[in-house]
């Protein structure tokens, strides 16, 4: 189940004390409401970001304006969206240049688009020609 699905429930649920199972959903959720707290900090810009988890995320500006983030499948290379994935994420998570060129060789693919490394000088920086220029 997607966090903000379990977040939503976690503000909305409301058990019914008829059904044991309700009370003890209920305390669950209140128990992962404590060990996983909302960050207070959320992403102000576009840019690459890493989870506690390890998780890349490329948060980025929708048409309508907001900032929505994408999480970065290390096989494909494909950037997939989640739904409140943004939600998760503190700007103190922000990637350095540095940090997104350690991911890019180790996976061997460009952080910031997902395209396969080829490029032997590419495949030293870690990332596309065209996205460190962008970068």
């Amino acid at each position: 189940m997607p966090v903000s699905s379990v977040r939503w429930f976690a503000q909305n649920f409301l058990p019914n004390h008829r059904f044991t199972d309700s009370v003890r959903f209920r305390e669950a959720l209140d128990r992962w409401t404590l060990d996983n707290p909302q960050p207070t900090n959320l992403p102000q810009s576009e840019g690459m970001y890493q989870d506690r988890n390890g998780v890349v995320y490329r948060v980025q500006k929708a048409q309508a304006g907001h900032l929505y983030a994408l999480t970065l499948n290390p096989q494909t290379g494909h950037f997939d969206f989640i739904r409140g994935a943004i939600a998760q994420l503190d700007e103190s998570m922000r990637l350095t240049l540095e940090q997104c060129q350690e991911i890019g060789r180790a996976i061997g693919r460009c952080v910031v688009c997902g395209a396969r490394l080829t490029d032997p000088d590419s495949v030293v920086r870690g990332m596309g020609s065209v996205c460190a220029r962008k970068f």
